[in-house]
């Protein structure tokens, strides 16, 4: 991990879980001697593929612990770690919008229609139980829309139009290697708590400080899948993408990586503008 580029820009970090169950000292260093509290989205992988184990079978048969599990477990030892006890931490995961038929969202049923907001920022000191729980109770289905999800978090962060949020679903069950049945499709969006109050179309930005540092730290086991709904919008912004190397065109694990580092690089730009 790149310290320099998380205490520089404040942008976002990404934690492989396939070899470790916990984060470790050296990713939390970056939290040291910041005076306004820190403002942490931790992004948790809540694809089909965490139900696996880290060799990709079946933890039932295989004996190993699975994916999710090692993901859940990094994130509550993420929240118990002192250096972040007085920081602002909310959580973000994946919509699935993936099952057999497409009833509920038009167009390809196995698009995942980006992410989130499970848990706004809030104070940790306070909330750490409550942001445990949400954890807990995540299940686990559909593909891994990486890209998809930042460019929510940085409507989040701006202040902006609240946009993969207002249609997300969740699976009512963790599916292996299976697609979300239409029963067990359920609407999740963006919690209230997220979003301003007498214009909740708008999110409420968690930045309040001037010289707050924001990060935005993905808990994930690879890279995006069916991640290209975002590309469009990202490819639009002004001054920071290249139109040939994230454009719908170029629709593929390539576009959607950098669009995915155009999106952080916006990201940074747009929590540096907001701050009073």
């Amino acid at each position: 991990m790149h310290r320099s580029k998380l205490v520089c820009l404040a942008v976002s970090a990404t934690l492989s879980l396939l070899g470790s169950s916990a984060v470790v000292a050296d990713d939390t260093e970056v939290f040291f001697g910041v005076p306004t509290a820190l403002n942490i989205m931790l992004v948790l992988d809540t694809s089909g593929s965490m139900n696996e184990d880290v060799n990709g079978n079946n933890p039932s048969t295989s004996g190993l612990v699975s994916r999710k599990q090692k993901v859940k477990d990094a994130a509550k030892t993420f929240l118990s770690n002192p250096l972040i006890a007085n920081a602002n931490v909310g959580l973000m995961r994946y919509s699935t919008n993936t099952k057999t038929t497409d009833t509920q969202i038009s167009g390809d049923g196995d698009q995942a229609h980006g992410g989130m907001v499970v848990y706004p920022i809030s104070p940790l000191s306070t909330n750490k139980a409550l942001i445990s729980n949400e954890i807990d109770n995540l299940t686990f289905a559909g593909p891994t829309p990486l890209t998809e999800t930042l460019y929510e978090s940085y409507l989040y962060f701006s202040g902006g139009t609240v946009l993969f949020g207002d249609n997300s679903l969740k699976c009512g069950v963790d599916m292996y290697n299976a697609k979300c049945g239409n029963s067990d499709i359920q609407s999740f969006k963006s919690v209230p708590g997220s979003r301003i109050a007498a214009t909740p179309s708008i999110y409420k930005s968690p930045i309040t400080g001037i010289c707050q540092k924001n990060f935005v730290l993905f808990l994930t086991d690879g890279e995006g899948t069916s991640d290209f709904e975002s590309i469009a919008k990202i490819s639009a912004l002004p001054g920071i993408v290249n139109a040939n190397t994230c454009s719908i065109s170029n629709a593929t694990t390539a576009a959607t990586t950098n669009c995915l580092a155009a999106t952080a690089t916006m990201h940074w730009s747009a929590t540096t503008l907001r701050r009073p």
